[in-house]
């Protein structure tokens, strides 16, 4: 029995007791392994969690803890362990991230109904959807499956019976909240991700163009909107 078994094995009688158990704190490559030897469902599960905040989120615990030194350097830490959570998918699936993040967004299409459109501008949803193959998204890795839905707009709206400018708008609504929290949380994050989105935006712009302006009148009535809101 390998390594990766016996943690397949410890994790199935624990949760058999109630108890939630976390591999944490460790390097992607060992993920790689993981999925190497067949303990996928690991990661799947969300057993592997790239920081101990991350790990805490899952059981409903959030900053700030408690803690028995509440000194400057206790802070500093636990702020560093929350913002190296950030881009989670991509530790956990290396360089097959972004085949899994595709597959991660059809189970949602698939899955997603009328009712679950507005607990999806919440974050609702990706937390609590029965069909998930990933507890928490981290806000960056949030930010890139929206861009994906966006890719598949038109058939959300087909399946939903709403009209395309409606779930664009809820897309964006969500997008608006992680973004706030994504700035506040770590700045030099926020910034590799505005990149990143904008090489995607790019790409859209390429091989979607009817897609990617109407996404982006979509985006300027919100602007109008938001703006009669605070004239008002």
């Amino acid at each position: 029995m390998s390594a990766a078994d016996l943690l397949v094995s410890l994790n199935l009688k624990l949760k058999k007791k109630g108890i939630q158990f976390f591999l944490t704190e460790h390097k992607g490559e060992v993920n790689d392994k993981l999925r190497q030897y067949g303990a996928q469902a690991l990661i799947e599960e969300g057993v592997a969690r790239r920081t101990i905040s991350a790990a805490l989120r899952d059981v409903h615990m959030y900053p700030p803890y408690p803690l028995v030194e509440n000194t400057k350097e206790h802070m500093q830490l636990v702020m560093h362990a929350q913002n190296r959570g950030i881009n989670e998918f991509e530790w956990a699936y290396g360089s097959d991230a972004q085949k899994y993040m595709l597959e991660y967004t059809e189970k949602v299409i698939e899955n997603l109904s009328s009712e679950d459109i507005q607990n999806l501008s919440n974050g609702w949803y990706l937390e609590h959807n029965k069909t998930r193959r990933w507890h928490k998204l981290g806000h960056a890795d949030e930010e890139v499956l929206l861009y994906y839905l966006e890719l598949h707009l038109h058939e959300v709206a087909e399946k939903l019976g709403k009209r395309k400018q409606d779930i664009e708008k809820t897309l964006e609504k969500r997008r608006a909240i992680i973004t706030e929290r994504l700035k506040k949380e770590n700045w030099e994050e926020y910034s590799q991700l505005q990149t990143r989105l904008k090489k995607l935006e790019q790409k859209m712009k390429k091989d979607k163009p009817e897609l990617y302006q109407e996404i982006l009148k979509v985006r300027e009535q919100i602007q109008k909107e938001n703006k009669e809101k605070e004239d008002s």
